[in-house]
C-alpha cells in the first residue's frame, strides 16, 4: 500500500473516531508534557536556575531515559498526526521549522547525554558545555512547542 493510500485510509478512520483523534492527542501532548517537563527541570537545575545544582551524571541520565521515552511515543503520534493531513503538513512550511527545530533537539539531546557520559562529577556536569546545551534544550523545547501550536492554525 502506497503512503497516500495509508494516509487517506488512516485520515478516514482518524475522522470517524473521538476515541482515536482524542487519544493520538493525548499521547502526542501527554508524551511532550512528561518528557519536556522532565528536560525543563533538568535544564533549570543544570543552569542553577532552581538552586545549586547537585545533580549526578546518573541521575541526569535517569532523567533523560524519560525523556527519550517520551520522545518515543511523540515521534509515533506525531506520524499518525502526520498521515491524517499529509497533502497539507508536506506544503506546510510551519510543520517543517517545527521539524526543524525538533531534529536540533533531538541532536542536543543527544550531545547533552555524551558530556553527561564522560562528567566524572558535579564540578564536570556543571561545565561551560553541559550549561549551553541545557540552555539550547529549554529554548529548543519552548521554540517547538510553540511551532507545534503555530501548525494546526496556519493549515
Amino acid at each position: 500500500m502506497a503512503i497516500r493510500e495509508l494516509a487517506e485510509a488512516w485520515a478516514s478512520l482518524y475522522s470517524d473516531s473521538v476515541a482515536l483523534r482524542s487519544a493520538v492527542s493525548f499521547a502526542h501532548v501527554g508524551g511532550l508534557l512528561t518528557g519536556g517537563g522532565a528536560a525543563i527541570t533538568t535544564d533549570l537545575a543544570i543552569l542553577g536556575l532552581l538552586g545549586p545544582d547537585r545533580r549526578t551524571s546518573r541521575e541526569s541520565s535517569r532523567v533523560h531515559r524519560v525523556v527519550v521515552g517520551s520522545l518515543v511515543v511523540v515521534i509515533a503520534s506525531g506520524l499518525l498526526l502526520l498521515l491524517k493531513d499529509l497533502d497539507a503538513l508536506i506544503e506546510s512550511r510551519p510543520f517543517w521549522i517545527k521539524m526543524a527545530l525538533f531534529a536540533a533537539l533531538l541532536v542536543n539531546g543527544g550531545l547533552m547525554m555524551r558530556v553527561e557520559s564522560r562528567a566524572s562529577g558535579v564540578d564536570a556536569v556543571v561545565g561551560t558545555r553541559l550549561r549551553a546545551a541545557a540552555l539550547a534544550s529549554l529554548v529548543l523545547w519552548l521554540a517547538t512547542t510553540l511551532a507545534g501550536a503555530v501548525v494546526p492554525n496556519a493549515l
